[in-house]
């Protein structure tokens, strides 16, 4: 996998001449989202939490799930955009190397700069007025922590880094449709880039 941060091409290029395999891209795929999930937790490990069980099971759940969801959703964008040729769910999972670089560079940054601040218990879920009041402190006090702002800019580095791989790759596998897709893509990950800078 060092060879498709190195050199691209020459990767994509050895997987056009090899058999069509899924297991390895969507590894790295769902990769991408767990340590992304983990990195959040471990950065608001000093914050009350609303859940009923462990934030840790949470964040693995929830990045296996959206690992997959995202991995589906990129491969189909493909599949349809760039045809049959583009080998799409292997692209998508391959394109989601950058989230794991990303997601190895917050864990420790999660740990050293840990979100802090004032913040009382949550309230019972009986009372709506107050925890929708507590809700939106915890996603003040989140949104303007250091740790929000590095995994913020950090996200949108490798989302573009991962759009530039999906291009190299359709230009291996199907130059004519190369731009298109790249651009199915690109419109996916810029929606989920601002749905992270304003959620």
């Amino acid at each position: 996998m060092g060879d498709l941060l190195i050199a691209p091409r020459a990767f994509f290029e050895r997987l056009k001449a090899s058999k069509p395999t899924l297991f390895a891209p969507l590894l790295v795929a769902v990769l991408a989202s767990l340590l992304a999930s983990l990195a959040n937790v471990v950065a608001t490990l000093f914050l009350p939490s609303l859940s009923f069980g462990s934030p840790l099971v949470f964040a693995v759940l929830g990045g296996i799930i959206f690992g997959l969801l995202s991995w589906g959703v990129y491969g189909l964008v493909l599949r349809l955009l760039a045809g049959a040729e583009s080998r799409a769910w292997e692209v998508a999972g391959w394109a989601s190397l950058p989230g794991v670089v990303v997601g190895l560079v917050l864990l420790p940054l999660a740990a050293l700069f840990p979100v802090s601040g004032n913040l009382a218990a949550p309230p019972g879920l009986t009372d709506a007025e107050a925890l929708r009041e507590w809700t939106a402190q915890y996603t003040a006090l989140v949104r303007g922590a250091t740790f929000s702002r590095i995994a913020q800019g950090a996200s949108v580095v490798g989302g573009i880094w991962s759009v530039g791989l999906t291009y190299v790759a359709l230009r291996v596998l199907v130059p004519q449709r190369a731009l298109i897709g790249t651009l199915g893509v690109a419109v996916i990950s810029l929606g989920f880039i601002v749905w992270g800078l304003t959620r």
